[in-house]
């Protein structure tokens, strides 16, 4: 999953992005060329994605979810992939 933030500073402002429509988001001209994972040896880069997302941490400690309150109810989740979407998913490190 793509996601955006509204405000890089507030977590609650995630949404998805469509990477078929980075345009919708980002502008008009910006699209998705090539996209390469590559598993390597090498050592796992700690506190990148921590140091952009300074909450990240605070956050996990404090709820699940980006989103604060999110519905108690399966069936009032309107879009699980945003609404249930967690700190540990930017950061596998974080409780190390």
């Amino acid at each position: 999953m793509l996601v955006a933030f509204d405000d890089i500073t507030k977590p609650e402002t995630v949404r998805e992005v469509d990477p078929a429509d980075l345009a919708a988001v980002f502008g008009e001209g910006v699209r998705l060329q090539t996209v390469t994972l590559e598993i390597t040896e090498e050592a796992v880069t700690e506190g990148r994605v921590e140091r952009v997302l300074g909450w990240l941490a605070a956050v996990g400690r404090a709820r699940g979810t980006l989103i604060p309150d999110p519905p108690l109810l399966s069936t009032d989740i309107k879009n699980p992939e945003i609404q249930l979407l967690g700190p540990s998913a930017f950061s596998t490190e974080l409780y190390r």
